[in-house]
């Protein structure tokens, strides 16, 4: 699955945490900070989420930086 930032652009808020269950590719932008977690990222959007003041992480650090989950929102 893949989901571009105008996506997460359109569904999330300010400092929001969401997992996305693939790619996150580059199409569109991002105009408020928020951290994605996702098995891969295309170098052209990992520097738009930084522009934007976000964090990228993989699925393994947000697992071990929020085991239980809380907070987190999945969007594909």
């Amino acid at each position: 699955a893949t989901v571009n930032l105008n996506r997460i652009n359109r569904y999330t808020t300010e400092g929001e945490v969401i997992i996305v269950p693939g790619k996150v590719l580059s199409s569109g932008n991002l105009d408020h900070p928020v951290v994605i977690s996702a098995l891969d990222f295309s170098e052209a959007a990992e520097e738009k989420i930084k522009n934007a003041k976000g964090k990228c992480m993989t699925v393994e650090e947000l697992v071990n930086e929020n085991p239980k989950g809380k907070g987190i929102r999945i969007i594909r």
